[in-house]
């Protein structure tokens, strides 16, 4: 009897490590198969992704053990010419000759530029860089892009958010004298109004009312060049005279081109002054003119600036012009301290 007991233990024994046996073969199996099928799919991923990647981007797929550049290499697979940053911006004054001076200076070879206004840092700052980067024409790294936002400069957060951007951008402002832009901006907010239509006297749109004097705005350079000021070095900044442009266009190109570190290239054939305009046009004879035609609006028979641009300014009469003279003077004498330069207005002759 315990003999018989004995037997059966035993086989229970030798039944139950068989199975055991039994059940880590099959695991060791598995695991070895696992392992192989996950080879064997790495290495069939691996060959569709040879296959379908360009030439030369492959490398991108290496060992994490082995580090490479990405910037490096992202800089070798995009196109030499392509929309850049700008690394220069026309930041005002409205109704100073702002366009005309982006225009002309898209004349120089190393030069490019949007045709719009592409108004980022103020009302389209949360599309975010790579946005304001698709509005810019493409370019060589050999060229710089000018974007030209008159408005910039009327707002402190929107000069802090170019410092950020890039706190060495050149900045370039031109101003011209008060009482003509003030002339300019009446032009320009009637331009549209139906022949005979009713517009305001002069006078009273001026002077507007106690929560709109645009006195006070159209002539307060001083106020809106010194945060730029506060925000940026001095040699970073360029401030122009819209007279200096308008009588001699060569000699403020010429400035410009110094003040970007640019290859002298504008010559004064490129320019010519038309006698029904009152101001200097493109000359289309010149070599450079069909290619800037695709970052400019010009009229193709004359190579001036569109119909928009020398509007007819509204008369003032003498005794309002003295009043406007006598405000505007002291205004002009703390802008002149500020930018240490003198600027002659014939309208404080």
């Amino acid at each position: 009897m315990v003999k018989s007991t004995s037997v059966q233990v035993f086989l229970v024994i030798t039944v139950i490590s068989f199975l055991g046996l039994l059940v880590l073969h099959q695991s060791l199996n598995f695991g070895a198969f696992s392992k192989a099928s996950k080879f064997i799919r790495k290495s069939v991923l691996a060959e569709q992704s040879s296959e379908e990647v360009p030439d030369g981007i492959s490398e991108f797929r290496q060992s994490t053990d082995d580090p490479i550049d990405f910037q490096e290499k992202t800089e070798e697979a995009l196109p030499s010419n392509r929309p850049r940053l700008p690394k220069a911006l026309i930041i005002g004054f409205s109704k100073c000759g702002t366009t005309a001076l982006r225009t002309f200076l898209t004349l120089h070879p190393d030069i490019v530029s949007p045709i719009e206004e592409v108004r980022y840092f103020n009302f389209n700052y949360t599309k975010g860089l790579e946005w304001y980067r698709r509005q810019m024409p493409p370019s060589t790294e050999n060229q710089i892009t000018i974007e030209k936002t008159p408005s910039y400069i009327m707002s402190p957060i929107v000069l802090q958010r170019i410092y950020l951007y890039d706190s060495q951008v050149k900045l370039i402002i031109i101003i011209r004298d008060p009482i003509i832009r003030l002339q300019s901006q009446y032009a320009h907010t009637y331009r549209n109004a139906p022949a005979g239509a009713h517009k305001p006297d002069f006078k009273i749109w001026v002077r507007g009312d106690s929560s709109d004097n645009r006195i006070t705005h159209f002539v307060g350079y001083t106020k809106y060049i010194r945060q730029v000021y506060d925000q940026f070095p001095k040699d970073q900044i360029l401030v122009l005279a819209e007279e200096d442009f308008e009588q001699n266009p060569l000699s403020v190109m010429k400035e410009v081109e110094l003040f970007l570190n640019l290859k002298p290239a504008f010559s004064k054939d490129m320019f010519y002054y038309n006698k029904g305009k009152g101001f200097y046009c493109f000359n289309r004879e010149n070599e450079f003119f069909p290619t800037v035609l695709k970052m400019v609006k010009v009229n193709n028979r004359t190579g001036c600036l569109g119909e928009d641009k020398g509007r007819d300014h509204p008369d003032i009469d003498d005794d309002f012009l003295k009043e406007l003279v006598q405000f505007i003077r002291p205004h002009n004498e703390q802008l002149f301290r500020l930018i240490g330069k003198r600027i002659v207005w014939e309208n404080f002759e």
